[in-house]
């Protein structure tokens, strides 16, 4: 939903500067709000109603633990959303405002490298940044997915 909505308000930007309209996107990086603890919660109660089978298969209780994590931490490093805020007010108040906005310390120096990096590169920072998911120690092919 993101990419669509940057992909149309670059279309609406090209489209709408000769008439002198000034379309401006903000980036906003990683703020305080419900929604880690609402993902938290929401996962929690998917994880008990799924079957031994199907927990063992995404990586048993580690994967479990690796999620909970991120949402945890994504909760105690989020930035007060009063600073998208100020930037939109800025964005506003600019004659020639710059059609992109990154807010937020993450947004302004690990977004902004990554959209500049080729693919091969950005993915690798990512996969830096992003444990990959444990690996189930049972394989059994003969089993179906639920």
């Amino acid at each position: 939903a993101k990419y669509a909505i940057e992909g149309f308000s670059e279309s609406l930007r090209r489209e709408l500067r000769p008439l002198g309209v000034h379309i401006i996107v903000v980036r906003p990086g990683n703020f305080k709000t419900d929604m880690p603890s609402k993902c938290r919660k929401d996962f929690l109660q998917n994880w008990s109603k799924s079957s031994d089978w199907r927990k063992e298969v995404m990586g048993g209780e580690s994967f479990k633990d690796t999620f909970i994590k991120g949402f945890d931490d994504a909760a105690a490093m989020g930035q007060s959303p009063q600073m998208v805020v100020d930037d939109i007010i800025r964005a506003i108040e600019e004659q020639k405002p710059w059609h992109a906005r990154y807010t937020g310390w993450d947004a302004k120096t690990l977004f902004r490298v990554m959209v500049i990096l080729p693919y091969q590169v950005s993915d690798f920072v990512a996969s830096l940044l992003m444990p990959d998911p444990p690996v189930s120690s049972k394989n059994d092919d003969s089993k179906k997915a639920e």
